[in-house]
This record gives structure tokens, C-alpha cells and sequence, in this order.
């Protein structure tokens, strides 16, 4: 029988097409992995935080508690309370995280850019391949690695050791881990900057650990190794000499370097090693839903050398310091905190999502008695202050005990569980019999309504910033809606209530009014809440109400940013003008003539404009036609294009029982 001669063409084409499909489901796979990121992936601080493989450990931006800025770090993904154990940017923090991104460079190293794409951090290191990835591992470690087989490691957390020593970790000196490694405390417990107290192993040679204050000073050591464990640290050693003990300190002397090894027993125990910012070494581990503490050094308080500075004395009954005779404090309350802090953090359990409680005393201080005013309303006055460290804060002095106990308890429950870049800060609160204080992060840029409405002093905000503003509360909003545990609907949205930062981030803030929604129901029933001119028309019905109401007041203010004034305006031939209505008739004859703040001139994009204008007036359609705060945001990001709305039936009403003038003639002139 003869033989048929096979084609080779469509064997070849069979066979590259296999390649490439599996090649192609490679790269499907590597870009949705969730524990990476790369050049082409970027982790910014619009998106959720990267996960390991387990789930063990989380990577992204995070903000201290007490702290206004923002960092790159890793915490444990399934504690809450968002515990950092390592920290990339420890001295460049960045201050907007939606717009900084950690990515890998064109030289293939891995770095943190901040929201003008300058370089705040970077692995900096020489050994690296033509293309690199991310990859947060289950051990706590980031990575640094060859995309094209991510077990080739380039460079790694573990050999830049934070405040934080986890399982598996290697701290010594020499060639294995590129030189010589330390432990270095935090600056203090809302700062990650290096303070003074760091963990060395013995850079002369030996085999013990010193705690040192200000990189020369020992006052604490493990002793030297025994060969089964550190002299001074028997509860530590490892399994074959203390079998009972579920924590292990390891020593290693080879011919690459020389490091202790810090471990555990077991998978499933999780624990770290901290030394924290009053310079005492802590052990702790996670147990029936909180940290237990195991092993601490020094012992007592007081032993951890220059707690109290030069000419004092530390006593350790009483837990405080003290100036010797013929000396005074040189920063008033700096003591207090230190000790404060210190019973707070061993750790006492954080109250409301992390807050700090403080006394009236305390919150007296920090105001100089309530001597600095920035403004009030209905419920009470703000008065500026300042932390211990110099943290500029604004305090919220509530009056009225019925009515200011309902908003205090409202503010701490819902801001207390939140963090988001758009929404205001809530630091701590002091609640002593009738007195209810909250201490929020500092606005020196006051609210959106002193730039629209204010006095003609005031200047006048750009039409990119007024964009970035709606941008930005839109995001605020969409938080919390979608995002958090609870559905939380805000019911106050107004310019009053959007304060801004130094450089015109928006953050929603007010949250006294605010209601909770379990995320099994879709409306909830309450009782009217709000300000007239913002309210949706649900609200005057008694029907329940959705998060679509807060959508509702973001429009109204959507309006009020483009045209730099009131929506609704009286004049003194009683001649009412209603801006909403002005704009939506433009809308449909297709002509945005004289709608924007006439203090602008010609410095505006039209296109967004007109985007602003179709988004707000589907905003304040009826409630189900109304888009979902996400579809808002994708909307002002261009993502997505919106029609042209119909004239909302509520302005159908107005325009029915009134006429229209040019509202042109109403704007502030230039």
C-alpha cells in the first residue's frame, strides 16, 4: 500500500496555534491574577488592594491612624483594623492615592509614583531582567520578579525589614541579605518615618541582638546563642530545646552571612514581631478575634532608655515622667501621649474603626480653649487645634444634648468605619457626661460654598479644579453607596458640606444626618432630613428613601459648580429664576450659551460642560430613571456616554405654572 504524504503547511499552522492559545490563556491569566501588578497593570488608589494566593495578605494604599497621608504598604487581608507590617514610602508619603500608582519602571524596577509621576520610592536595584512583575506573597513578602517565571526572585521585602519582623524573615548581617539588616521603629504611632529605636544583630561579630535608641545607645540585648537558644531569651527558642513554645528565634552562622530566624509553628497561627514607637519589643498573635500579647522586652516601661528625654525621670508605678529639679517640659502634654498612646496601642481595643479617644482636658489643650473659631452651624461650632505632634485639626464642639447626641452618634458610627480620599477624616472624639467632641482632619481650604457664593475676595476656582471637585465627590459618594460594609446614605449633600484640602481635593464631610442601610434591604424609612433647595422629591412624598436621594442632591450641586451661584435666585420684582430648568431647556434646543460662571472667561471645555449639564439632569429625574453614583463617576471619568435627559417631570411642573428668563443676566460678572 502506498503511503500519503502528510502537508507539513497545516501541521505547522495547528501547532503555532496551540502555542499561541496557550500563550494567550498565560496572559489572560497573569493579568487577572489577582496577588500581581506590572507596567501594564499598575495598583492605584481607585482600585481595591491586591490579594495574596490564601487571601493571608493585602498590598495598597493605606493611611495610618491619626495620619493624613498616604502609603504603599501590606497588611493582614482577614484582620480588620487594617494592621500594617510593612511600609514601602516610610519617609515620602503621597497625599492623593487615586492619582499615584505603584508599577514596575522602564528599567524594570519596581516603583511608586506619586500624583505629578515623580519617583517617591523605588527597589532600586541593578539585578533586573528584561521584563519584571509584583507579586504579594502569602508570607507577607513583596516580590519583585521575572514575569516569566515569578520563583526567580530579584528583590524582596523581606530584606528591608519595616517595624514589623514576620514568620520566615531572616535579620542579620553579610552577603545573604545584601548587607546588614534592621528593625527600626515607627517616628510615632501615625507616622511611619523612622524614629529612634531600631533591632541589629551585633555588627562586630557576635551572636547577639542589640536594641539600640538613635542607632548607638544598647540597652537591651538577647544575649549570645547558647546553640539552643538566645541567653537572655529562653521562652524563645527554638522547638528541640522548648517544645512548648509556639514561637521560635533561630540562629544561623554560615559562610554568606549570619541571621537570626523568626518562626512559628504551624500555618495556621498568625504573628508578628513589632517594636514599636516607644522602643519596647512586642510578640503578639491573633486569637478569638484580637491580638494577645506573648513575650515583650524591656519588661517594664521605664527601662526603654531616653523615654523621657534628657533631665528627667521615669517613674514606673504611676507610668509618667517627670522633670528633675530645676528643669520644665519642654512640649506641653508630650508625656501624656506618649504614655496614653502606649495603654491605647497594647495594641486596648480600638473603639469605632480605630478612633482616638480624648479627654476634655486633652481636647482643651489642643484647641488653647477653644480660642481659634472656624465656623458653626446647627448643631455647634468648629474651633481649629493642633496635635502634639503639630497635626493640624478641626474640632466639632456639638450643642444641644438631644439633638447633638443623635449627629455625634451618627458621625462616630458612620466616618468611624470609613476611609476613602474623598470623604473627610474622623480622628478621635471625646464624650464626657453632656460634652460630645469630634476631632476631624484639618480643611484649610474651608467649603465648595465660599468659592461659589462667597465675596468677591475669594478666588475664583478654575473650571478643571470645579471638574476635579465634582469628580472627586462623586467618588466620596460612590464609597459609600457600593463600597463600604453598610450602604450609608449621606442626606445632606450641599456645597457647605464639600470641604477641601490645601490643593482642592474634595472631601465630603457632615455626616450628622447620615443613615445606615443594612445591604440586605434597597430603602429604608426615616424621617425627613436634609436642606431645602437639595432635597429630593421622595423626601417631601414620606415614601422610603434609596441612595438614589443623595444622587439627587449631587445633581443640584452639579448645577450650582458650573453657574458659580444659588440655583434658585429671587429678584426684587419677585421674578424667580431656576437654574436647573434653564439648563435643561439649553439641553434640548442644544445650545450651552450663557449657562457657565461668567468669572471663568473662556477658560472652560466645553465638552465637560455639556457633560456636567446631561449628567445632572438625569440626577434630579425621577427616582428610578436617576443613574447609580458608579455610573456617575464613569460618566465624568469619559468612560461612558450619556443621552441627552428629557426635562425631569419636576421641572416640567415648574415650567408649567411659570416662565423662564435668560438666567445669563443673574451670573456674577467677570
Amino acid at each position: 500500500m502506498a503511503c500519503l504524504r502528510t502537508p507539513i503547511f497545516p501541521t505547522i499552522i495547528t501547532v503555532m496555534f496551540v502555542i499561541a492559545l496557550v500563550a494567550l490563556q498565560g496572559a489572560v491569566l497573569h493579568a487577572g491574577a489577582a496577588d500581581t501588578f506590572s507596567a501594564d497593570q499598575p495598583l492605584s488608589g481607585s482600585q481595591k488592594p491586591l490579594v495574596s494566593k490564601r487571601g493571608k495578605f493585602a498590598l495598597g494604599f493605606f493611611q495610618p491612624v491619626n495620619s493624613l497621608h498616604w502609603y504603599i504598604g501590606i497588611w493582614y487581608n482577614k484582620i480588620p483594623g487594617q494592621v500594617p507590617v510593612w511600609v514601602a514610602n516610610r519617609n515620602f508619603p503621597v497625599s492623593n492615592p487615586e492619582l499615584s500608582s505603584l508599577t514596575i519602571s522602564t528599567d524594570g524596577n519596581m516603583v511608586l509614583l506619586d500624583d505629578s509621576r515623580s519617583v517617591v520610592w523605588s527597589t532600586n536595584t541593578m539585578a533586573i531582567t528584561s521584563s519584571t512583575v509584583g507579586v504579594i506573597l502569602d508570607n507577607g513578602n513583596l516580590v519583585l520578579a521575572d514575569a516569566s517565571n515569578t520563583s526567580v526572585i530579584l528583590w524582596q521585602s523581606y530584606n528591608h525589614f519595616g517595624n514589623t519582623w514576620l514568620p520566615g524573615g531572616k535579620l542579620g548581617r553579610g552577603e545573604l541579605n545584601g548587607g546588614s539588616t534592621s528593625i527600626v521603629s515607627w517616628k510615632t504611632f501615625s507616622d511611619p518615618a523612622p524614629g529612634l529605636f531600631s533591632i541589629v544583630l551585633d555588627p562586630n561579630g557576635t551572636s547577639q541582638f542589640f536594641l539600640l535608641w538613635n542607632s548607638t545607645q544598647q540597652y537591651v540585648t538577647s544575649g549570645n546563642w547558647t546553640g539552643h537558644s538566645f541567653s537572655n531569651m529562653p521562652e524563645m527558642a527554638p522547638t528541640n530545646g522548648y517544645p512548648n513554645s509556639m514561637y521560635v528565634l533561630d540562629y544561623v552562622d554560615g559562610a554568606n552571612g549570619s541571621y537570626g530566624l523568626y518562626d512559628v509553628k504551624g500555618d495556621e497561627l498568625t504573628t508578628r514581631l513589632i517594636l514599636d514607637a516607644t522602643g519596647r519589643i512586642n510578640v503578639f498573635t491573633w486569637t478569638e478575634s484580637k491580638w494577645i500579647l506573648y513575650w515583650s522586652a524591656p519588661k517594664a516601661q521605664c527601662d526603654v532608655y531616653s523615654l523621657c528625654g534628657s533631665f528627667s525621670v521615669c517613674t514606673q508605678g504611676t507610668q509618667s515622667c517627670s522633670c528633675l529639679h530645676g528643669f520644665s517640659e519642654q512640649y506641653e502634654g508630650q508625656w501624656s501621649q506618649v504614655f496614653l498612646m502606649r495603654k491605647w496601642f497594647k495594641k486596648v481595643a480600638p473603639v469605632e474603626g480605630s478612633l482616638m479617644a480624648f479627654r476634655y482636658r486633652d481636647v482643651q489643650t489642643l484647641t488653647k480653649n477653644f480660642s481659634s473659631k472656624l465656623g458653626g452651624g446647627s448643631f455647634g461650632s468648629v474651633f481649629k487645634g493642633s496635635l502634639a505632634e503639630g497635626t493640624l485639626v478641626a474640632v466639632k464642639k456639638l450643642e444641644g444634648f438631644h439633638q447633638g447626641e443623635k449627629q455625634f452618634r451618627a458621625e462616630v458610627s458612620t466616618l468611624g468605619t470609613v476611609r476613602h480620599v474623598n470623604l473627610i477624616r474622623l480622628l478621635g472624639f471625646c464624650s464626657e457626661r453632656t460634652r460630645m467632641l469630634l476631632v476631624y482632619e484639618y480643611m484649610p481650604n474651608a467649603s465648595l460654598d465660599r468659592y461659589l457664593f462667597g465675596s468677591s475676595h475669594e478666588p475664583v476656582l478654575s473650571w478643571s479644579t470645579r471638574y476635579q471637585i465634582a469628580l472627586g465627590v462623586a467618588r466620596g459618594l460612590h464609597y459609600l453607596h457600593e463600597r463600604c460594609r453598610d450602604c450609608i446614605i449621606h442626606c445632606d449633600i450641599k456645597p457647605e458640606n464639600i470641604l477641601l484640602s490645601d490643593t482642592f481635593v474634595p472631601k465630603v464631610a457632615d455626616f450628622g444626618l447620615a443613615k445606615l442601610m443594612d445591604r440586605d434591604f434597597s430603602r429604608v424609612l426615616t424621617t425627613v432630613r436634609g436642606t431645602i433647595g437639595y432635597l429630593a422629591p421622595e423626601w417631601i412624598a414620606g415614601t422610603a428613601i434609596t441612595t438614589k436621594a443623595d444622587v439627587y442632591s449631587y445633581g443640584m450641586v452639579l448645577f450650582e459648580i458650573v453657574s458659580g451661584m444659588r440655583n434658585v435666585r429671587q429678584r426684587q420684582d419677585n421674578t424667580v429664576y431656576f437654574f436647573p430648568l434653564l439648563v435643561a431647556m439649553k439641553l434640548t434646543e442644544g445650545n450651552l450659551k450663557g449657562l457657565m460662571d461668567t468669572r471663568l472667561g473662556c477658560d472652560v471645555d466645553l465638552v465637560e460642560v455639556e457633560r456636567v449639564c446631561r449628567i445632572a439632569c438625569w440626577c434630579i429625574q425621577d427616582e428610578d430613571s436617576r443613574p447609580s453614583m458608579a455610573t456617575v463617576v464613569q460618566v465624568l471619568e469619559g468612560l461612558v456616554d450619556v443621552n441627552v435627559p428629557p426635562v425631569p417631570r419636576s421641572l416640567d411642573l415648574v415650567m408649567e405654572q411659570s416662565t423662564y428668563m435668560e438666567f445669563s443676566s443673574e451670573l456674577p460678572s467677570a
